[in-house]
């Protein structure tokens, strides 16, 4: 008999338990999926044309140093694998219609607000842009001092 009201009072208990986490959920809508980045493919090429010639004024440069070219080869070694990961793991993700972005028709939606097709280049290849420009002054001064 004890052991069957402790058994009703434990299944009591989870059943209130229940009932309160359903009513603490959130009536929040859920965001949609977005497992890709928006960004167009031109913005992939000129990024990874500019770390292409990062690296090659860097080779040229440097080149001529055992050592220094085994360090440029690990660190191509790197970018070989930051962009080898993110296109395998983009290409895991469902066919989708291409976004307004995409398709040059209209800005990128972002959590803090769109943003121009001038705003997003500028945002994200600015850094492997002053990279290129430091591998091209690396070989201009190469160059100079023989």
């Amino acid at each position: 008999m004890l052991d069957e009201l402790d058994r009703l009072q434990i299944e009591d208990a989870a059943t209130n338990r229940q009932d309160e986490a359903a009513n603490l959920a959130p009536a929040v809508p859920a965001h949609p999926e977005n497992a890709g980045t928006g960004l167009p493919g031109w913005i992939w090429a000129v990024m990874i044309a500019e770390y292409a010639v990062f690296f090659t004024g860097l080779m040229f440069a440097v080149g001529r140093d055992r050592e220094a070219v085994f360090m440029l080869v690990i660190s191509i070694g790197f970018a070989v694998m930051y962009f080898g990961t993110a296109s395998a793991l983009f290409a895991q993700k469902p066919a989708d219609r291409p976004t307004a972005f995409e398709r040059g028709t209209g800005d990128l939606q972002t959590w803090t607000g769109p943003m121009s097709r001038g705003a997003v280049a500028a945002q994200i290849l600015t850094v492997p842009g002053c990279l290129a420009f430091f591998g091209l002054a690396m070989i201009v001064i190469r160059g100079f001092i023989g």
